[in-house]
């Protein structure tokens, strides 16, 4: 969390075809997930400040970004877990 808003990894982030700015956010273990266009702030070491469309403590996706879809199963990442433990 930023002074300004939320602070989300660099490779959650990504752009449509127009160049706006989105991430896909988790609702929970059953809920697909959704994209969510997004204002951003600056690039830090430890992720971009998102100033406006997410909310601290929301949970992104991280890897597989580009292949995702509002149909995508997706799990959450389990700390101390790989592969398809995790």
């Amino acid at each position: 969390k930023t002074a300004e808003g939320a602070l989300a990894p660099i490779e959650a982030l990504l752009e449509d075809e127009s160049g706006k700015s989105y991430v896909w956010v988790l609702n929970g273990a059953d809920a697909p997930p959704r994209k969510r266009f997004v204002t951003v702030g600056s690039v830090r070491r430890d992720g971009v400040e998102i100033l406006s469309g997410l909310k601290p403590g929301e949970a992104v996706i991280t890897a597989g970004c580009h292949a995702v879809s509002e149909e995508t199963p997706v799990r959450p990442f389990k700390p101390g877990k790989e592969g398809l433990d995790g």
